[in-house]
């Protein structure tokens, strides 16, 4: 079984180019236009997921609507004003360690960071939480590349190490 790389853009819903940039990767995956030795050895030496536009509700709202809007667009309180949660902000790995608090918010009518009630309330961060996890035993995913498309940074998740996970070992 080949490695496998998963590949996401659009989780914030502004950040159109970051779509644009994972359309290109899956024509220069797929057409490999300059005919660079390097992709063909990508191409044959993984297996690609990608997903252009995690978060589609909200980037069309943000192309039609709200150029800033960053969430997704479910209503999250009683109150209709309310919408949204940021799918960046709804991941964790369970709820003891799920901290809305660094770096998101537990006010649902905050209008950039609200991170839902608890991990994997949305239906996009469960969608690609199913796609990862249910596949470990027929999908060996290797990394999952989100793209961003603010400043020229590479980010690691905070728990990251050079580690193998025990899982991974045997």
């Amino acid at each position: 079984m080949k490695p496998a790389i998963l590949i996401d853009g659009g989780i914030h819903a502004r950040e159109w180019i970051s779509a644009a940039v994972v359309l290109n990767i899956i024509n220069q995956l797929q057409n490999n236009p300059t005919k660079d030795p390097a992709i063909e050895k990508l191409v044959d030496m993984f297996d690609w997921y990608i997903i252009p536009v995690l978060n589609l509700d909200g980037y069309v709202y943000s192309y039609t609507t709200d150029p800033c809007w960053r969430k997704n667009r479910r209503l999250t309180s009683q109150d209709p004003k309310c919408f949204g949660v940021d799918l960046n902000r709804n991941f964790g790995f369970d709820d003891e360690s799920w901290n809305p608090a660094v770096g998101g918010s537990t006010d649902s009518c905050d209008y950039e960071r609200f991170s839902g009630t608890s991990p994997f309330t949305e239906e996009e961060s469960k969608a690609l939480q199913r796609v990862m996890g249910r596949n470990k035993k027929n999908i060996n995913f290797l990394a999952d590349w989100t793209f961003h498309n603010y400043g020229h940074i590479m980010s690691y998740p905070i728990g990251y190490s050079l580690e193998q996970l025990a899982d991974k070992q045997d």
